[in-house]
């Protein structure tokens, strides 16, 4: 009788050899989803805290222009891109609008008060089995007049 348990515990124990792989084999796609999930989560607040700051940069830039030549607007405008987009993993290019678009537009309250709102959309991150996030930032903003 001892001599079967002891037989029966030998068998138990050599059919157990592959556990630990199999247990591996179902947590690691998991462990790997979540994980480059986080990633994409992280890309995308960061691409959105940019264009945030890109957006209100444009707005004070866009909102002390008054008077000034359009060109040198769009100078200033396209600077303020570069700069964004040197220090970054994100490209904000003007000349690619289906990745990165930029515009703003100043309204009129009243005969004091008017408005610059500017907005941003980029689509520059591609997530697998989803496709492409769009990020977008835009904000209304007052537009600052030069005193007479």
């Amino acid at each position: 009788m001892y001599r079967l348990k002891r037989n029966i515990y030998k068998n138990l124990n050599k059919s157990e050899k592959g556990q630990s792989t199999i247990e591996l084999a179902l947590f690691i796609p998991i462990f790997l989803l979540t994980a480059f999930l986080i990633v994409e989560i992280i890309l995308g607040s960061y691409c959105r805290l940019v264009l945030n700051n890109v957006v209100r940069e444009v707005a004070r830039i866009v909102s002390v222009s008054e008077g000034e030549n359009p060109d040198l607007t769009q100078a200033k405008v396209k600077k303020i891109l570069d700069r964004f987009s040197a220090n970054g993993p994100i490209r904000l290019d003007e000349n690619e609008p289906e990745i990165f678009s930029l515009t703003w537009e100043e309204n009129i309250l009243d005969i004091s008060y008017k408005t610059i709102t500017v907005k941003a959309t980029y689509r520059g991150i591609k997530i697998p089995l989803v496709g492409t996030l769009n990020v977008t930032a835009s904000i209304i903003y007052p537009k600052l007049s030069r005193p007479s």
